[in-house]
């Protein structure tokens, strides 16, 4: 299945890709995070254009993301319950339901990073768990944004490309950085402006 997939990508381009991820993102059992490696070793021979590469894997994840989480706040449990009733899905769906018992919402951008296989179960589950819209979108996001470019860079780095890579990482990092910053201040002037508008009531 792998190596049928990765001979669409000289052919179809990021184009392959982007369908593979979002199918991926639905739940689908497709190799996404071998086939971002390996496109980032294409990028670095220069097939394909690394930016490209990661700003490509990431939307098309996060519109899956965003499907699958629909879905799951159109069915409700039922969805979930439809899930475990699959042998391939119940394990996966079990671990994000522990996961989702021990840390919470926090558990959306942990099932994006360093548990991505049980990424599109925790869109299903959110979605079912009836999990604040908003707060899904900004984890799933960050998680996202973290996962397409590592695996993009360790192809990338992989083809013998540090340097260049040195520079795309610290670009990255502070691109995340403050994208977090901005991102708590806003909510530190929204929970304050809250609590001006109760004290003036």
């Amino acid at each position: 299945m792998t190596e049928l997939l990765l001979t669409l990508v000289p052919v179809y381009g990021m184009y392959a890709v982007a369908v593979i991820v979002f199918l991926a993102a639905l739940g689908i059992p497709l190799p996404s995070s071998v086939l971002v490696v390996t496109c980032g070793g294409l990028a670095a021979s220069g097939d394909l254009n690394i930016i490209q590469l990661m700003v490509t894997t990431a939307i098309c994840y996060a519109v899956g993301d965003q499907v699958a989480f629909a879905i799951g706040a159109a069915a409700g449990p039922q969805q979930i319950e439809k899930m475990k009733r699959r042998p391939k899905l119940e394990k996966l769906v079990n671990k994000a339901e522990n996961l989702y018992s021990k840390h919470g919402s926090f558990a959306v951008f942990l099932s994006r990073t360093v548990l991505s296989p049980i990424g599109p179960s925790m869109a299903y589950l959110s979605g079912a768990s009836k999990m604040n819209r908003l707060q899904f979108s900004v984890l799933s996001a960050l998680g996202i944004a973290l996962w397409s470019a590592a695996y993009s860079l360790l192809g990338y780095i992989s083809a013998g490309n540090l340097p260049v890579v040195s520079d795309l990482v610290a670009s990255i990092l502070a691109t995340v950085f403050f994208l977090l910053l901005s991102i708590g201040f806003f909510i530190w002037l929204w929970l304050h402006w809250r609590h001006f508008e109760v004290d003036a009531v």
